[in-house]
């Protein structure tokens, strides 16, 4: 339920142009300011939503088009009025000044189009063409935006992926009007807050920030909302002649107004879903059961397309006609798991959430910006089970990996609210269990090996061997890697051990020339798999870092050792424990081999940048283990 505009991915274009200075505190691309000033005006008991947009951009680098185009997007909520832009061209031998030159821009009516995974319906955008922007000059864009629904404000972002140098953002309102707001990101505690009351008696409020460092995507980064500085506004309520009108005040303005989306579902003759929902279901032992048909019959059924339509970012289609349709988005795939559900006596309900690329709680912001998803949950024998068929791989019960410790709002009891925080999952939840038997060949190494997988490994897994249909075997060779480029896959099979939930791959492979000799005795390094190797955190990273979900990651390596061959030197056993996560290593001679067992647990989902010293730590731990050798005597 992708539900704003993706403005901020169009940044990502021009965004590998930066870095690099013309001189040791001249920037090669900069803003000189970002400006956007809201008014909020009663009249005659209505409500009026305006934004005001100014930026200005200094380019001290030559650019060609495709980095000074600029987007402005808009959809059925807002309208976009009184464009202007105009590209600045430096006066030669008379530093500071400029010759304005006025851009035409086009208006694309509206249209659909495709970005980032969502369908987009009834939304157009202006494309403003900045042309022949020379080195020391700047483009110029001013707009206004007019807001339909008060429900809408504008998030303001400070942060971009150039440098600022001042971005200021002003709220203006009637006396009447009362607002609300939060303040996110890196710099959030340098933004200066003031505040005024105008001659009318209106109040504007002001937020400045300056000297702002542009964001730099790191791998694995929570997005750009956890460091980018942004503020929230929303309007809490209005007060006219006859009565106090509530906007946004709390979280039950916020839950009423989404359950009125939920009530303007169309009414349809749902007969057929019923008797649907009857033939799957019977013969159920249990309303566990039930509730697991119903869920998988909608994850092989429907096609999962994420839709932003106008209102239709809002409402769910009729549950009969997404399942007539086999298709839609996750509103619809909610209401439909929650309509079945209940045809099947369930306790079900649909419910917002949003994902981790989120940073907003609840209880911190009434607002809608908080979540982009939903979900159903089912109440069955006093557990709560969080449905996902968008994910269509997940297994029943286990939320996707994207919504980990994330809150879900929902209906509850008496008609209100209520809010359930998805749990994060024991790293026991997710287990990759590697099994491997090995036997020294010359200087080579041979073996036959299993690799067990459940819950979110599993769910990843299918998701990627479906992407790769037209090259099985280069995805097994990936995915079965043993970390060495001479590793060779030879066969391998699948194996089902719980439906839906819990598969084990076996192959066989060869690696040659793996095996080190020095006179009479050959060095085996028995660490076939080395996970975490290479998530060593670097001294200059800023964003925390994130991790798919919590593991547990065992291995039992066996080499099978010939009648003449005898180990010099059992390596000690090894036990660390971290506050992120912990490391076991063990061999054992048993008979004719030698037995290796590994187990690596990973106990967060993200680090923080206080916590970067604690992992380094651990996963030093890790390559330190990684790095043992055994020594055979033949």
């Amino acid at each position: 339920m992708s539900r704003f505009i993706p403005i901020i991915f169009l940044f990502l274009l021009s965004h590998f142009y930066f870095h690099g200075h013309c001189q040791s505190n001249d920037p090669k691309i900069y803003y000189s300011f970002k400006n956007e000033d809201v008014e909020l005006t009663l009249k005659r008991g209505k409500l009026k939503v305006h934004h005001f947009i100014q930026e200005r951009k200094f380019y001290n680098v030559k650019s060609n088009p495709s980095m000074t185009e600029e987007y402005i997007f808009t959809r059925s909520f807002s309208e976009i009025k009184k464009i202007k832009a105009h590209v600045g061209k430096p006066k030669s031998n008379r530093p500071g000044k400029f010759i304005k030159y006025e851009v035409k821009f086009s208006n694309i009516d509206k249209e659909s189009y495709f970005s980032n995974g969502v369908f987009y319906e009834d939304n157009y955008y202006y494309s403003i063409p900045f042309k022949e922007v020379e080195p020391g000059g700047y483009t110029h864009l001013e707009y206004q935006v007019d807001l339909s629904d008060p429900h809408f404000m504008q998030n303001f972002y400070f942060t971009d992926y150039y440098p600022v140098k001042k971005a200021t953002y002003t709220i203006t309102v009637d006396p009447e009007i009362n607002i609300g707001w939060v303040l996110y990101g890196d710099q959030k505690d340098d933004v200066v807050y003031t505040k005024e009351t105008l001659d009318k008696g209106e109040t504007k409020h002001t937020w400045n920030l300056s000297n702002i460092e542009p964001y730099h995507e790191e791998p694995n980064s929570p997005g750009f909302s956890h460091s980018a500085t942004h503020l929230i506004a929303y309007i809490k309520n209005y007060t006219t002649e006859e009565e106090q009108v509530s906007v946004l005040s709390d979280l039950d303005d916020l839950f009423n107004w989404y359950q009125s989306f939920l009530d303007r579902i169309p009414k349809v003759d749902s007969t057929d879903l019923l008797q649907l929902t009857k033939k799957i279901i019977a013969g159920s032992k249990d309303e566990r059961e039930k509730a697991e048909r119903i869920f998988y019959w909608v994850q092989d059924n429907i096609r999962y397309i994420a839709i932003e339509d106008g209102w239709r970012g809002f409402i769910p289609y009729p549950a009969s006609e997404v399942c007539n349709k086999k298709y839609g988005d996750c509103k619809d795939m909610s209401n439909l798991l929650y309509t079945m559900l209940t045809f099947a006596d369930i306790d079900a309900r649909r419910a917002w959430v949003g994902t981790r690329k989120r940073p907003y709680e609840y209880e911190d912001l009434p607002d809608p910006t908080v979540d982009n998803h939903m979900v159903t949950i089912a109440f069955i024998e006093d557990s709560i089970y969080v449905l996902d068929a968008t994910s269509a791989h997940t297994p029943f019960g286990v939320p996707s990996a994207f919504i980990l410790s994330k809150q879900v709002f929902y209906k509850g009891v008496n008609d209100g609210y209520s809010i359930y925080r998805v749990p994060k999952y024991d790293p026991e939840n997710c287990v990759i269990d590697n099994s491997i038997n090995v036997k020294v060949i010359g200087n080579s190494l041979k073996g036959n090996a299993s690799k067990t997988i459940n819950f979110f490994e599993y769910a990843k897994f299918q998701y990627y061997y479906n992407q790769s249909i037209s090259d099985h075997k280069s995805f097994f060779k990936d995915y079965l890697s043993l970390g060495n480029p001479k590793y060779q896959l030879e066969n391998y099979s699948i194996d089902t051990l719980v439906d839906r939930a819990q598969l084990r791959i076996n192959y066989e492979f060869e690696i040659p020339r793996y095996v080190k000799q020095l006179g009479s005795s050959k060095f085996v390094n028995l660490n076939l798999t080395k996970p975490l190797a290479n998530t060593t955190i670097k001294n200059n990273r800023n964003q925390s870092y994130e991790l798919e979900y919590k593991k547990m990651l065992k291995s039992e390596v066996a080499l099978i050792l010939n009648s003449t061959d005898s180990v010099l030197v059992v390596p000690e056993k090894v036990e660390e424990k971290f506050d992120v996560g912990s490391i076991k290593a063990e061999y054992k001679l048993k008979d004719n081999s030698l037995h290796y067992y590994r187990e690596i647990q990973i106990d967060r989902l993200l680090i923080k940048p206080e916590e970067f010293d604690e992992w380094n730590s651990f996963v030093k731990g890790v390559k330190d283990v990684y790095s043992t050798a055994v020594e055979i005597k033949s």
